[in-house]
């Protein structure tokens, strides 16, 4: 099954909230965009069989470079251009054409040359002294920028719907800490005995003790430490679940809103898992677009683009770090 429909069919599967699909990562658009990218890198002569040819060609390092510039994020492709390479009969007619039009667009900029490595220089670039006398074996290289316009369109897209999803995320945060803390509150309450002849604190406090052993969303022990993902998270709350009947603490409450504020406690997992179902398959979603960009174009972008801007994902460790605290309140133990 293509990733596209799989993605799509797990965001109606799993009954997110409409205002959560809403700001999922659009596939299908990232999909189309990057065919635009692809059909423009073509035009220029640079698809992927051309750009292996100058790297095979490229004797002085790097036959390009493509990253990203500014707050914008702004992706730049820079050629790397060594003398003589836009007459090099191993690339294509297009190919060359491409390039001589770009290097005489381009005739104001320095040649800069190639520093012998055993120099102090260490390898950098450095600019080419026309009144020299020493003898330069290494060819000048020009670097130029390629004035692409898709690929800025394809990433501002993606670092648009990544922003959209931490500003759902920070949300939908807020909304679970005042949620954590109502249920905090709420469970002092039952705990208090000067309210009431009865107390399920006991109850309470070994029913955190299971969900402290469950390490539902992380574990702080050192044979497993660490985050869980969905999958397993999944399988721990449903244990969790299950211990908590086999062992009747339902059944032992002594107070009727006890019921109430498990059935809101084990709310909160489960919109806990939501999120990190949510977060994850989204996040594959943009791990899925980036290689299907390398591939379509071999420019590298995945080693870049994840390390400037992706969604964080840790939201769902510290709520339950904050769910799992209410065991330690002095208020209510």
């Amino acid at each position: 099954m293509k990733f596209a429909k799989e993605f799509k069919d797990a965001l109606a599967r799993e009954g997110f909230p409409p205002r959560w699909v809403d700001s999922a990562i659009p596939y299908g658009l990232l999909k189309k965009s990057l065919k635009k990218i692809a059909t423009e890198l073509a035009q220029c002569g640079l698809d992927p069989a051309a750009l292996a040819k100058l790297r095979e060609i490229s004797s002085t390092g790097p036959a390009y470079l493509y990253d990203f510039k500014g707050s914008k994020f702004r992706p730049t492709l820079i050629l790397r251009l060594e003398q003589g390479v836009t007459v090099d009969a191993r690339l294509s007619a297009d190919t060359r054409r491409y390039l001589e039009d770009l290097v005489n667009h381009h005739r104001d900029l320095s040649d800069v040359s190639l520093s012998d490595p055993a120099s102090d220089e260490g390898g950098q670039i450095v600019p080419i002294d026309p009144s020299s006398e020493i003898e330069v074996e290494r060819p000048l290289v020009r670097e130029i920028e390629v004035p692409l316009t898709f690929d800025a369109e394809f990433f501002g897209l993606l670092q648009g719907d990544v922003e959209n999803l931490d500003a759902l995320q920070d949300e939908e945060q807020r909304a679970l800490v005042a949620e954590v803390g109502d249920l905090s509150r709420e469970l002092v309450k039952h705990s208090e005995p000067s309210r009431f002849k009865k107390t399920d604190q006991y109850r309470w406090r070994e029913l955190f003790d299971v969900y402290v052993q469950a390490g539902i969303f992380f574990s702080d022990l050192e044979k497993d430490h660490g985050k869980r993902d969905s999958v397993a998270a999944l399988k721990r709350l449903q244990w969790f679940q299950s211990e908590v009947v086999k062992r009747g603490i339902v059944d032992t409450f002594k107070l009727s809103p006890s019921r109430k504020a498990l059935n809101q406690f084990i709310s909160i997992n489960v919109t806990l898992l939501r999120n990190l179902q949510f977060q994850e398959i989204n996040q594959k979603a943009i791990a899925k677009i980036l290689k299907k960009f390398d591939k379509r174009t071999t420019l590298g972008a995945r080693q870049t683009f994840p390390r400037l801007i992706q969604s964080d994902v840790i939201m769902t460790e510290a709520m339950a770090r904050s769910t799992t605290s209410m065991k330690n309140s002095p208020s209510f133990f």
